[in-house]
């Protein structure tokens, strides 16, 4: 996603800004995100911004007319 030429890191930067408006700004008390666990980037990014696990979803995805577990 993006600019290809983007500085190595960008993503990172843009997500803590985007949390600190969040919290700091808008006075939001909680962010909750989705990640579909065989996406080990997303789950590395979501980590490294601070996202802790807090349940998992079992048979929610359809794909294919195929559920995921």
């Amino acid at each position: 996603m993006g600019e290809s030429n983007a500085p190595k890191g960008t993503g990172t930067v843009l997500g803590l800004l985007a949390l600190d408006y969040i919290f700091k700004d808008q006075q939001i008390r909680k962010v909750c995100a989705e990640v579909i666990e065989e996406n080990r980037r997303s789950l590395y990014f979501h980590e490294k911004l601070g996202f802790k696990e807090e349940g998992r979803f079992k048979e929610h995805i359809m794909k294919n007319g195929c559920q995921w577990t």
